[in-house]
């Protein structure tokens, strides 16, 4: 189990500073503020929001996909792996997931981070 967790997060370590834009300070600065004096917030609320909201999304999309798949074999993370290009923005990836959300209502039913991964699988298959 030790070495399954181990590879699990060397890949992690290896691969998210590759396809990141968020570095340790970014991400600790915008995490600080999520659980700091509201009087900070007050300063400036519309940034404020903006860094809250990236640090909550961030750390809860990364969460569900490692308890998502914590538990697949590997057979079953190849049909959801993706491999997306490393020039494409947050943008860019909104809008493929709302295609492909309007465009296969009969996967509603799933779990946001299948949807996701099933998006993304679509648009950016690994060859």
């Amino acid at each position: 189990m030790r070495f399954k967790f181990f590879v699990a997060f060397l890949t992690v370590a290896l691969l998210v500073p590759s396809f990141a834009k968020a570095d340790a300070e970014e991400i600790l600065r915008q995490c600080r503020l999520a659980i700091t004096d509201p009087e900070k917030i007050d300063q400036n609320p519309i940034l404020a929001g903006i860094d809250i909201g990236f640090c909550f999304g961030y750390l809860r999309g990364l969460s569900d996909y490692s308890t998502g798949t914590a538990f697949m074999s590997e057979e079953q993370k190849n049909m959801i792996k993706s491999c997306r290009p490393e020039r494409v923005d947050n943008k860019q990836l909104a809008r493929i997931v709302v295609q492909f959300l309007e465009d296969n209502p009969s996967y509603h039913h799933l779990e946001q981070t299948t949807l996701v991964a099933l998006a993304l699988k679509q648009a950016f298959p690994c060859s």
